[in-house]
């Protein structure tokens, strides 16, 4: 995040003073930057281990992420956006004492988060060149998610080691950013989202579960507005 906030602030500073730009209502971009997911996740994974001792967690909760879209802007300060999100992949290694007897064990689970969404964004401008903004909007998730057990344990409702699902869901996704308008029909877009409560939460004896966590984002994008 402050290599981002670093990068367009020297764009800022280092861009001549320019009069107010007209755009087209039609715009698309393409953005990068790094996901982080709520440590929520941890804390679900680890209550449904039962008759466990020493439990601890491993998480690797950060990955990058990229995303392209298409917007039409209504107004200077109403616009849709359609868009795809690539949310990257992260994953916990869950170890602890288990089993009768006890033995040492572990869970490892890896979730990979896409999709695509449609969002409602207002803007405000500052200057003529910067302008802030917020959106709010549903976002369809794809997550591909398994979970690998080792050592003297299995799971309940079935047993085994290793399971594995996809799972598709809409869910709430906001964020807010700014735009900087560095050329007549070109800006730089710094911007924080979070994808709400993605997953279906562990529970003891569940089917098909993935945890349930937020995800937040950092990116910056460039935008082109359509002549």
């Amino acid at each position: 995040m402050k290599k981002l906030l670093l990068a367009a602030s020297l764009m800022a500073l280092s861009a001549p003073a320019a009069a107010q730009w007209s755009w087209s209502s039609w715009y698309a971009g393409f953005g990068a930057g790094q996901t982080k997911v709520d440590r929520e996740l941890v804390a679900n994974r680890e209550s449904t281990i039962t008759h466990a001792r020493n439990v601890r967690t491993s998480f690797d909760d950060k990955d990058s992420s990229w995303k392209a879209f298409v917007g039409y802007r209504f107004t200077d300060w109403l616009a849709v956006e359609l868009n795809y999100a690539d949310l990257g992949e992260h994953s916990l290694d869950t170890h602890f004492d288990g089993g009768d007897p006890p033995a040492a064990s572990s869970v490892f689970i890896r979730r990979e988060v896409q999709g695509f969404g449609a969002d409602v964004v207002l803007s405000a401008p500052i200057t003529p060149r910067f302008s802030i903004f917020g959106r709010a909007g549903l976002f369809r998730s794809e997550m591909d998610a398994s979970a690998q057990l080792a050592g003297n344990v299995e799971f309940t409702g079935g047993g085994g080691t290793f399971r594995s699902v996809t799972q598709k869901e809409n869910i709430t996704r906001y964020g807010v950013g700014f735009d900087f308008h560095f050329a007549a029909n070109l800006a730089a877009r710094l911007e924080w989202e979070r994808y709400a409560d993605v997953g279906k939460k562990f529970e003891i004896g569940g089917q098909n579960t993935t945890g349930e966590s937020n995800i937040d984002t950092a990116s910056l994008s460039v935008v082109y507005r359509f002549r």
